[in-house]
C-alpha cells in the first residue's frame, strides 16, 4: 500500500496524517501532550511513503515523535524550518534514529524548488491553501478541525496529484536504480548523476570519491585545439578571454564572470552576448519566413555539452581520466538506445548526462569542478560562434546549442557543406530542422513553425506544466493560432471555456490580499470585467504585477465564471500578436 504522509506541528498540537491510495486515512493527533488519536496503520515493508520535503522534514519529525512532547516536537520543527539546518545535521544534534520503512519524497525530482503549492496551482489542483493558522499559535480544541481538513485537502491532495504526474520520471529512477543496486527514487536528476558517478569511480578504482576540500582560488581558459577563428575581431575576443582570470567566490563556489564575456560580439550586424551560462543572440522582435527564395533552418548540436566534455578532454583534476571513460560509457550508451527505439534507457541516461555538468558547478558535489564547468560553457560558446562567423548576415538567431539561419535556397548545399567542414574540425554533431516560419518576443520566447506544420515552443509559448507557472496561457495560445491557422486571436478567447487557459499563478512573497481578503504566498486568479481591485502586498502594500482587475481563484470552479473579461485578454494577446508581426 502507498500513503501519502503529511505533518503540521504547532507548540501545544502535532497532527501525522497518512492518506492511502485507498480506504481510511490513518491520523495520529497529540494534543497538549496527550494522544487524541492514532489510527497510523500497521505499516510494513511492503509499504511505500511519500512525501513532499519528507527527506528533510517528515521523518526527521516522525523520529522525534518517539520521545518528544508538543512543545519539544515544536523546537525540533524550528531548528529545521526557522534554522535551516539539513536532515544529517538535525538527525545528529537530535540523536533521532532513522525510521525503517520505504519512503519515497517527490520534492527533489520536481523542478527549481518551488513550493508544495505552487506545484499545485501549476497542475490546477482543486484547493490552494497556505497554512491557515500561523506557526507560533496555540491551537484551541476547535482550531484542531481546521488543520485536520487542510492537512488532507490541501497538502496530502496535492502530494498525491504531483506524486502521479512525476510517476514516469520515478521509474525511471526505479530502473537505473536498480541496474547501480542504489535506490534514486529520491534524487533529483544532479543527485543521480553524481551518485551513478561516484559509484562507477569506486567500482573502477576501489576508492571513494569524496567531495573536494577546497579549489583553486582562480583559473585561466585554454581552448582544446580545434577552437580558432578567422577574423582579427574573433581573435582578439578569443586573446581577451584566454587572457582572463576566471575566479572562484568563496561565499558559493560559483566562477565569477570576467569583464570580457560581458562585452558583446558583434558578428555580420548582429549582437551576440556570451556568459558563463551561453550564448544568445540579441534579438528584436518580429516573424521570419520560408519562401521561394529562402528557407529557415535551425541547425542545433546534438548532446552538445556532453560532446564538449569527451571531445575537448575536460575532466575534474581529482577524479582524473577515470571520469572520461565512465561518462563516455554512459553517453555512448544512450546513443545506442536512442538510436535502436530505447525510450526508457535513453531517458534514464540523459538524467545522468546533463546531472553530471549541473553538479560540476556545485561546491558541495563530489565532482564539483568549476574549471570544467565554465571551460565547457566557454569552449560550447567559442565553437557556435566560429561557425556564425561563417554564415555571418545569414543568422536569424542563436541560443546557447544551436543557430537558426535563412539561407538562399541556391545556397543551402554549400552550407551544408561549410557545417560539415565545421563538424569533422570540431568532432561535434549538427541536427538540422526545416522551419516554415519562425516568431519571436525575443530570443527566449518564441514560436517555430516546422516545414511539417508541428509547433516549437519556448518561453511563454512553452505549455503550461509542473515545470511553468501559468500567466494567461489563453493569450500566447491565441496568438499561436494565429500564426499558425490565421484564426484572428479573439475568436481563440472567445471561444475557450477551460478557466485555467485565463489563470495566473504567482508566489507573493509575504503573503497577498485581495481587499480585505488574505490570500497568503501562493495566488491565483483571473480579470474580471467586474473587479477593479488589485492584489497587493501585505507587507508593503504595493500591487502584485498585472493583477489589474483581478479576482483571485484560490478554490477552482467546474466552469467558466461568467465575468471574465475577454477584452483584456484579447487587447494583451493583440499586442503580443503585433510586437511579433
Amino acid at each position: 500500500m502507498q500513503y501519502v504522509l503529511d505533518i503540521e506541528c504547532y507548540q501545544n498540537y502535532f497532527l501525522m496524517m497518512f492518506v492511502p491510495t485507498e480506504g481510511e486515512t490513518g491520523v495520529f493527533e497529540m494534543f497538549n501532550d496527550e494522544v487524541t488519536e492514532n489510527t497510523v496503520p500497521a505499516l510494513t515493508h511492503n509499504d511505500t511513503i511519500i512525501t513532499f520535503n519528507g527527506i528533510g522534514y517528515d521523518m526527521p519529525m516522525w523520529s522525534g515523535l518517539q520521545r518528544l512532547d508538543n512543545q519539544g516536537l515544536k523546537d525540533l520543527s524550528d531548528d529545521i524550518i526557522v534554522n535551516g539546518r539539513m536532515w544529517w545535521e538535525i538527525s545528529k544534534h537530535w540523536g533521532l534514529p532513522p525510521i525503517a520503512i520505504d519512503h519515497i519524497d517527490i520534492m527533489p525530482i520536481l523542478p527549481l524548488q518551488a513550493s508544495l503549492k505552487i506545484y499545485g496551482g501549476r497542475i490546477h489542483s482543486k484547493r490552494l491553501q497556505d497554512l491557515p493558522i500561523e506557526p507560533s499559535a496555540v491551537i484551541t480544541d476547535e482550531q484542531r478541525l481546521v488543520l485536520r481538513d487542510y492537512c488532507e485537502h490541501s497538502d496530502c491532495k496535492v502530494t498525491w496529484q504531483l506524486f502521479h504526474e512525476v510517476a514516469p520520471q520515478i521509474e525511471l529512477r526505479r530502473g537505473l536504480g536498480a541496474q547501480y543496486g542504489l535506490d534514486l527514487r529520491s534524487k533529483s536528476d544532479a543527485q543521480i548523476a553524481e551518485v551513478v558517478i561516484a559509484s562507477e569511480y569506486q567500482r573502477r578504482t576501489g576508492e571513494k570519491l569524496w567531495k573536494p576540500d577546497s579549489v583553486e582560488p582562480s583559473y585561466k581558459y585554454t581552448p582544446p585545439t580545434f577552437v580558432g577563428f578567422h577574423s582579427e575581431v574573433m581573435k582578439e575576443k578569443l586573446a581577451e578571454i584566454c587572457a582572463a582570470d576566471f575566479t572562484i567566490k568563496e561565499s558559493n563556489g560559483q566562477v565569477e564572470e570576467p569583464p570580457c564575456l560581458k562585452k558583446p560580439v558583434n558578428i555580420g550586424g548582429v549582437k551576440y552576448k556570451m556568459g558563463l551560462g551561453g550564448l544568445h543572440s540579441v534579438d528584436k522582435a518580429g516573424s521570419f519566413y520560408s519562401d521561394d527564395e529562402y528557407v529557415l533552418f535551425d541547425i542545433d548540436v546534438a548532446s552538445y555539452y556532453p560532446f564538449i566534455i569527451l571531445n575537448a578532454g575536460f575532466y575534474p583534476e581529482r577524479i582524473g581520466p577515470v571520469f572520461l571513460d565512465i561518462y563516455r560509457e554512459i553517453v555512448e550508451t544512450r546513443i545506442k538506445a536512442k538510436r535502436v527505439g530505447d525510450k526508457v534507457t535513453s531517458a534514464t541516461l540523459k538524467i545522468v548526462i546533463n546531472g553530471t555538468f549541473g553538479k560540476t558547478g556545485s561546491k558541495y558535489s563530489k565532482i564539483y569542478a568549476p574549471d570544467l564547468m565554465f571551460h565547457t560553457t566557454v569552449t560550447g560558446q567559442l565553437c557556435l560562434l566560429m561557425l556564425i562567423e561563417q554564415f555571418t548576415d545569414k543568422v536569424v538567431s542563436a541560443n546557447t546549442d544551436g543557430i537558426t539561419v535563412r539561407l538562399p535556397r541556391a545556397d543551402v548545399e554549400k552550407c551544408r557543406g561549410m557545417v560539415t567542414t565545421w563538424e569533422q574540425h570540431t568532432g561535434f554533431e549538427m541536427e538540422w530542422l526545416e522551419y516554415k516560419s519562425v516568431h519571436r518576443r525575443d530570443v527566449n520566447n518564441y514560436i517555430a513553425i516546422t516545414a511539417d506544420g508541428k509547433v516549437k515552443h519556448k518561453g511563454v509559448f512553452a505549455k503550461p506544466s509542473v515545470w511553468k507557472n501559468p500567466a494567461n496561457p489563453i493569450i500566447p495560445t491565441a496568438v499561436e493560432e494565429y500564426f499558425l491557422n490565421g484564426v484572428p486571436v479573439d475568436e481563440t478567447i472567445r471561444g475557450c471555456d477551460d478557466i485555467t487557459q485565463f489563470l495566473t499563478l504567482r508566489t507573493v512573497r509575504g503573503g497577498g490580499r485581495w481587499g480585505s481578503e488574505v490570500l497568503g504566498k501562493s495566488v491565483r486568479w483571473y480579470h474580471s470585467w467586474l473587479s477593479a481591485q488589485t492584489i497587493n502586498y501585505i507587507t508593503n502594500g504595493n500591487k502584485v504585477p498585472l493583477s489589474d482587475g483581478s479576482v483571485p481563484l484560490m478554490n477552482l470552479c467546474d466552469t467558466l465564471p461568467g465575468d471574465v473579461d475577454y477584452q483584456w485578454y484579447i487587447t494583451e494577446a493583440e499586442k503580443l500578436k503585433g510586437i511579433m508581426l
